[in-house]
């Protein structure tokens, strides 16, 4: 049959395979000109900058090297812009506004010179104009007791990110819509695939792109706890409404891709957030959502030939918890959720498994809420507990039956009468007439959102500048006989 059975599970993993230990990269600030500019899709709190420009400047009258200045680069453009700034995860809005300069651009193909910049440095010519590029020019001002700044702050931003083209309406525009934002990244040709059009098959991007908007509703607490410099405690309280009613898109995409990445690896990431693969047909890409949907076509015994060879899922690719980690868009941080939520399904399932742990930890880096880690936690625990892997060949009439469909499948062996499955692969043989088919066991009920109360928990570590921390009061002290203070 061309691929065994091993070979097809790794296939028909391929959202969900475990997730390998990654560098911090995406939160560090980088510096220099050779560095590779990140592309960042929907809304991305806290992006760090690359600083391809830092020098110093002083005035009459004031600290030595009163000035620094920055151009922080956070992302390829044009993008929908450029929120609050952090300095060292301090909000700007935290920082008398004396103490900084701040210019933004969002990266249009028309964007203008900085003449703030040329003013003070010659060099940096009005043909500097840095088009495509979403940036930042960034003026620090130091006191002459040197106390505003300690040393040069790390940079990030706000970033709402790329206006992407809509093939539904033909307009531009920013979208966190996962499907819109992959078919941007495969025919960019600036920083992306730079695939021709006629290479992707556009109906059903447009498809995935409406499933995608495909509401979802739940009731979401934020709560917030929060350290009072004046009493000096912690506090906790509800941010917003209290199990404020939530509408949403079914998928969001919300990622800061690094442009060091390797093409496949930012497809795959792009996929993975909307539970996606994107088989070719015809000589054209088609993207194809794992949801649920109703089977096109009936494998029986007049369409296949030969044996059909099955295999269940082991142990190693079951799970009875699973973990999702994501960065929270509340926070600009790392997070996890784990699934489920509720101890006694966990406990019913590891009974299940002969009271062993099988946990399986997964990195989803579009996530930016905890109720979508929770909905994919759902789905992948759900769906590693009912694999069954299925390789057989067909005959001629089956050509229509492409990667992603569902479709019924009849065996007296095993006793399956119409079993839904989802194709994984074809692979047509025009000599012969004979096609293989790769497909896994579907199961409907796992996929429409499950996730109803949702409460959030955050501790908010955002403190003021060191130096702006209140003098101690109230202080004494002893002298004793030999000169020793306590």
């Amino acid at each position: 049959m061309g691929l065994s059975l091993s070979s097809l599970w790794r296939k028909v993993k391929s959202w969900f395979i475990p997730s390998k230990p990654k560098p911090a990269g995406v939160n560090i600030q980088k510096s220099g000109t050779n560095q590779e500019v990140p592309i960042v899709y929907g809304f991305f709190k806290k992006s760090p900058c690359i600083k391809v420009f830092k020098a110093t400047t002083d005035k009459k009258g004031g600290a030595k090297n009163e000035y620094l200045h920055f151009i922080c680069v956070f992302t390829v453009g044009e993008i929908e812009g450029i929120g609050n700034l952090y300095f060292n995860d301090i909000p700007q809005s935290q920082i008398s506004s004396e103490r900084y300069f701040i210019k933004k651009y969002n990266g249009s193909d028309n964007q203008t010179y900085c003449t703030e910049l040329a003013t003070e440095f010659n060099q940096w010519k009005s043909t500097a104009k840095l088009k495509n590029i979403a940036y930042a020019y960034v003026r620090l001002k130091q006191n002459k007791d040197v106390n505003w700044w300690q040393g040069e702050p790390n940079i990030s931003a706000d970033i709402k990110g790329l206006k992407v083209l809509d093939i539904r309406d033909g307009q531009r525009k920013y979208s966190d819509n996962a499907a819109l934002c992959t078919y941007d990244y495969l025919t960019n040709v600036d920083y992306g695939k730079g695939l021709a059009v006629s290479k992707l098959d556009t109906q059903s991007f447009i498809n995935a792109a409406n499933f995608i908007e495909t509401t979802r509703e739940y009731t979401r607490t934020i709560k917030r706890t929060y350290h009072d410099r004046l009493t000096r405690e912690w506090f906790e309280e509800t941010v917003g409404t209290f199990q404020e009613l939530v509408v949403e898109n079914i998928f969001s995409c919300n990622v800061n891709l690094p442009g060091d990445n390797t093409i496949k690896e930012n497809i795959e990431t792009l996929l993975g957030g909307m539970r996606a693969i994107m088989p070719e047909s015809n000589g054209k890409y088609r993207i194809a959502i794992q949801k649920d949907d109703q089977p096109v076509f009936d494998f029986t015994k007049d369409n296949i030939i030969g044996a059909i060879n099955v295999k269940g899922g082991s142990q190693s690719e079951r799970y009875n918890q699973v973990i999702i980690k994501f960065r929270n868009k509340l926070t600009g941080e790392g997070d996890e959720v784990v699934y489920p939520e509720n101890d006694s399904l966990h406990q019913e399932w590891k009974a299940q498994d002969n009271g062993r742990l099988l946990l399986g930890q997964f990195d989803y880096d579009t996530i930016n809420n905890k109720a979508e880690a929770l909905q994919m936690g759902h789905v992948i625990a759900n769906r590693s507990r009912h694999l069954i892997g299925a390789l057989f060949n067909g005959t001629a009439e089956t050509m229509v039956v492409e990667a992603g469909d569902i479709v019924t499948l009849d065996s007296t062996t095993t006793g399956w009468v119409a079993k839904p499955f989802r194709i994984e692969s074809v692979t047509l043989d025009l000599s012969t007439g004979v096609n293989s088919f790769q497909a896994v066991e579907h199961q409907p009920s796992i996929y429409p959102w499950a996730i109803g109360d949702v409460v959030e928990e955050y501790k908010d570590t955002s403190h003021a500048l060191p130096q702006d921390i209140n003098a101690p009061t109230g202080l004494s002290y002893e002298t004793l006989v030999d000169g020793d203070i306590f």
